[in-house]
């Protein structure tokens, strides 16, 4: 969450002077999904009794790695793009999908063992 607060604020005071508003839109999308999966994280720390322990941590990780691989790349790749570099967009270009099926791979284990376990 510190991160999305950090990069929201220079987004909001340099990056929208110098960035395209295509890339300050794909910039606000990365923002966004980082500050509210860690608000969602944040949220699920008082839910952990719901769950198994295993199942718990599983869902977790999931949504946090999922997070981090979407909003970084996204990251990369509006940093990437601005300065008109081509290397490693092949990597980050995937990376963001990858991130977003994670995140939601994680809500829905943690919804299915919830489920199981009422």
């Amino acid at each position: 969450m510190l991160v999305s607060i950090i990069i929201g604020a220079f987004g909001a005071h340099y990056f929208s002077s110098i960035l395209s508003p295509g890339r300050m839109k794909s910039l606000q999308t990365g923002i966004n999904y980082q500050m509210y999966m860690g608000l969602a994280l944040l949220a699920l720390g008082n839910l952990e009794s719901k769950f198994s322990s295993k199942s718990y941590r599983t869902g977790f990780l999931l949504i946090l790695i999922g997070c981090l691989l979407f909003s970084l790349s996204i990251y990369g790749l509006v940093y990437l793009g601005y300065h008109k570099i081509s290397t490693g967009t092949s990597i980050l270009g995937p990376t963001t999908p990858i991130g977003g099926l994670l995140m939601i791979l994680g809500w829905l284990w943690l919804l299915i063992n919830m489920i199981k376990r009422n």
